[in-house]
């Protein structure tokens, strides 16, 4: 049971600041916390061909509180020194959830701002061939807005998880910090700081210019009509709802004949589908982004 799970997570909890060390396996996004990330040990099994034969190979990586911290004074000087492990983890205490922690034990992650794309993206992957999410081990994991993206795109990434990031760059947006944490995002990925002139996809990140609902409004011809049918049926107020509407939409649009994705959307899921890792993404200098603890 849940609360059970939540129970023992404290109780293995008390026992390792009582100062005897906790080993154990799990499956349970429930008895993991991303702030207590440098504690996580992921394990990963692959078939290979060694020597001519089919072989399981697996190995394991942790990511050191040490290593983040470096990366965080590297990237903001005037924190050297004063960063210690439980600043860090109050950094990434807001992020904890059972849904974000899901991706711990995904294959791949489709790290996404909001409800919106959560619901909609698993709608339309199952429309597309060979993209649904679920048996590929593919989690979606909503970050709660773009400001918490970039840190949990650290903690996947450097435990070697394949991450594809997708947003609202917000252009003409007024907010200045809005517009720089867009600009982040995309240097994070290694990507051109420039404001994209239209739906930028590269190979493990995506934005849409402006927002998901008025960029793929021109893709969908009905689209006012859908979302009209959706307040009535769901009984929205017009400025409510926008994660319902549109998960309404793509149930309606993938129940035609043949179903209808959005261009825009068939080609981001499909690059994400196909992310692959590429590299470390901290910025101070160390021998390696995470301790591969698999010898």
């Amino acid at each position: 049971h849940p609360q059970a799970q939540r129970t023992i997570r404290r109780v293995f909890r008390k026992i390792a600041e009582g100062g005897d060390q906790v080993v154990f396996s799990t499956h349970s996004s429930l008895l993991v916390d991303v702030a207590y990330f440098d504690e996580i040990i992921r394990m990963e099994s692959k078939c290979e061909i060694v020597n001519g034969k089919r072989t399981a190979v697996s190995k394991a990586w942790q990511l050191p509180m040490a290593r983040m911290i470096d990366d965080l004074e590297t990237r903001f000087p005037n924190l050297k020194g004063k960063v210690m492990p439980e600043s860090m983890r109050d950094r990434y205490s807001h992020a904890y959830n059972p849904r974000r922690n899901e991706g711990f034990f995904a294959s791949k992650i489709i790290l996404v701002e909001g409800l919106t794309e959560e619901y909609s993206l698993p709608i339309y992957a199952d429309a597309l061939p060979n993209c649904t999410f679920d048996p590929q081990g593919i989690s979606v994991v909503e970050c709660g807005g773009k400001g918490s993206m970039d840190r949990l795109f650290r903690i996947f990434n450097e435990l070697h998880i394949p991450c594809y990031i997708l947003f609202d760059y917000d252009s003409g947006n007024s907010d200045a910090n809005i517009i720089n944490k867009s600009k982040e995002l995309l240097a994070l990925a290694g990507e051109s700081q420039d404001t994209p002139q239209t739906l930028f996809v590269a190979d493990c990140i995506a934005c849409f210019l402006k927002k998901w609902e008025s960029d793929l409004k021109g893709e969908i011809p009905d689209a006012d009509t859908l979302a009209g049918e959706a307040r009535k049926e769901l009984g929205l107020s017009v400025d409510s709802g926008k994660p319902l509407i549109a998960r309404y939409i793509a149930r309606k649009l993938i129940e035609r004949t043949p179903p209808q994705v959005p261009p825009s959307l068939k080609t981001i899921i499909e690059k994400a589908v196909a992310v692959k890792w590429n590299k470390t993404c901290l910025k101070a200098k160390a021998d390696a982004s995470v301790a591969d603890v698999s010898e």
